[in-house]
Order: C-alpha cells, then structure tokens, then sequence
C-alpha cells in the first residue's frame, strides 16, 4: 500500500515526476513501514496478539512480499499511459467544439456595416481652471493628559 501512495499521487504523471516533493507524505510512509515491521517482527506481539507468522514467511514469502508492489507499480504505469492518451484526445475534442461553436457565432453575426462619414466634431476649449481653493488649517488636536495615581504609594 505504501507504494500504492506514491503511484496514486496522479492520474496521468509518471510516479518518477516529485517524488519525493510532499516531505509530509515521507514521513507517513516511514511511520507506516516501520509499524508495519513492528507488527510483523515483534515477538509476542506478532505471534500472540495479531497471530502472525512474519519470521517465518521465508525466501517464497520475501519474493511474494516485492512481487507484489512491483507488480502494481508496473501495471498503474501502464494505465496511466492510456488515461494520459484519454484525456488528451478529450482535451483535442473540447478543442474542436469550442472552435466550431466560435465559427458557428461568427456565420450568424452580421457582417459590421461600413462606417458613414459623419460631420466633423466642434473643438470645444477646455473650461477656465477654477481659483484654488485655500487648504483649511491642520486641526490641532487637544488631548487632556491623565495623571495617574502612583501605584507604589498605595
């Protein structure tokens, strides 16, 4: 499962593209492994509590427990492969509907009419500037200083 997590990261990029670029996601599959390991190789606890046998699996055992994730990392590669070619031609399709909808808009408009000569426009003088207005003097703010008792008389 741990592999899994690095293959479902995308649906359509290689598990290779920022593997390692989630630090938080390290982290959970360091932890998960290593509980993982606990579980299986502690005695008393693998044996009695989760009635595994983990010491004893074997080399049969060891080539079945790294066939397995290979096995799924090769054969998700390969779908993404297809989902990639997917949702490409998808995309290529969007793409030939939008510009057929344009050409589509673009019939039924009707061709703009060409622009009679109109009578040229009065040049009209920009108004007299206004007398500047006297900026009002800075407001002086008058704030009644407090005095506070002395804490340490007390």
């Amino acid at each position: 499962e741990n592999v899994r997590s690095y293959i479902a990261r995308s649906f359509d990029q290689p598990v290779w593209r920022n593997l390692c670029g989630n630090s938080t996601m390290q982290k959970a599959i360091v932890l998960a492994q290593v509980c993982l390991y606990a579980a299986v190789f502690i005695p008393g606890f693998s044996d009695s509590v989760l009635v595994l046998r983990g010491i004893d699996i074997g080399w049969f055992g060891w080539v079945l427990a790294i066939a397995g994730p290979v096995g799924t990392l090769i054969l998700c590669e390969l779908c993404k492969i297809i989902t990639w070619l997917q949702m490409r031609a998808y995309q290529r399709q969007l793409a030939m509907k939008e510009a057929q909808a344009e050409a589509e808009l673009a019939a039924k408009q009707p061709a703009p009419k060409p622009a009679a000569p109109s009578a040229p426009t009065p040049v009209v003088p920009p108004p007299a500037p206004a007398a500047q207005a006297v900026a009002p003097a800075p407001c002086e703010d008058k704030i009644e200083k407090l005095e506070r008792p002395d804490v340490m008389a007390l």
